[in-house]
């Protein structure tokens, strides 16, 4: 199923419209595979910003969304990472990082939802993590941007 925000509720602060054609060269320039679903919800709100019980979660904007995954693949590829260990839950990847994680929002300063296109065994792709930099444990937070987005809906403060 495909993501709509064209209702949200009530103190979702959404963000402005997408550039598509620029969005369009932006990916191609950084080699990113961009999840459908993900760039249809950016083309939707590009970023949005959600007061949950669990603490404020900023939907990033696409620029944004490209400059921490190229980031990450920086920092934790190339083995930079060799001596970390990372605690993924059943059908995460055992890496502290994985080019086919594409971030999409944080928490928490450092903590990042995580779309999952190259799953383990027993994993889904498409599903969400989060990726917590400075600690170890991969956990899947949902099935699917949609199921997570209405998730972090349901526990609008």
């Amino acid at each position: 199923m495909a993501v709509n925000l064209s209702s949200l509720p009530e103190g979702v602060k959404k963000g402005p419209e997408l550039d598509k054609a620029k969005a369009d060269a932006n990916e191609q320039k950084a080699k990113i595979d961009m999840p459908k679903d993900l760039r249809s919800a950016l083309e939707q709100s590009n970023g949005m910003s959600i007061k949950t019980e669990k603490g404020k979660i900023v939907f990033l904007p696409h620029q944004k969304v490209l400059t921490l995954w190229k980031g990450f693949n920086e920092t934790y590829t190339d083995g930079k990472t060799d001596d970390k260990k990372a605690v993924p839950d059943s059908g995460v990847a055992a890496t502290w990082w994985n080019p086919a994680w594409i971030p999409f929002a944080k928490i928490n300063g450092a903590d990042y939802y995580c779309i999952d296109q190259a799953p383990a065994a027993g994993g889904r792709r498409g599903q969400i993590i989060l990726f917590r930099t400075g600690k170890p444990k991969r956990q899947v937070i949902a099935k699917s941007l949609e199921e997570f987005i209405s998730m972090v809906l349901s526990k609008i403060k």
